[in-house]
């Protein structure tokens, strides 16, 4: 991968990391589940569904910014583009789509399949 491409790749990268943190910061941290007594309205319920969907969804966020960051490290190294998996070039088709992709086309659609 030539020098622009990694250029072009990394501040992809940093701005994906930004918009990911930002993201995880308006994702409230702890639901409000009420007085600790009986809920006639079931509305500790629902605090308890909202709060199961918050971490599913900052487990996610997290996720994707560990591989952010990893991608990042990846360029500074000298081994960004390359799959984990088979150790060929990741397609810039991918990359241009997900530039933190860990894999090259063939190896993501073996490991879907």
């Amino acid at each position: 991968m030539n020098k622009e491409d990694l250029e072009k790749y990394g501040e992809a990268l940093l701005s994906l990391e930004k918009r990911l943190e930002e993201e995880l910061k308006e994702i409230p941290d702890v639901p409000d589940y009420g007085e600790g007594h009986a809920d006639p309205t079931g509305e500790e319920a629902d605090e308890a569904v909202a709060a199961d969907e918050s971490a599913g969804i900052k487990d996610e966020i997290r996720s994707r910014l560990d591989d952010v960051r990893f991608a990042m490290d990846k360029i500074k190294q000298g081994g960004y583009g390359v799959c984990g998996n088979c150790g060929e070039p990741i397609e810039k088709e991918i990359l241009n789509i997900v530039p933190e992709s860990r894999l090259c086309k063939i190896c993501k659609k073996d490991i879907l399949a």
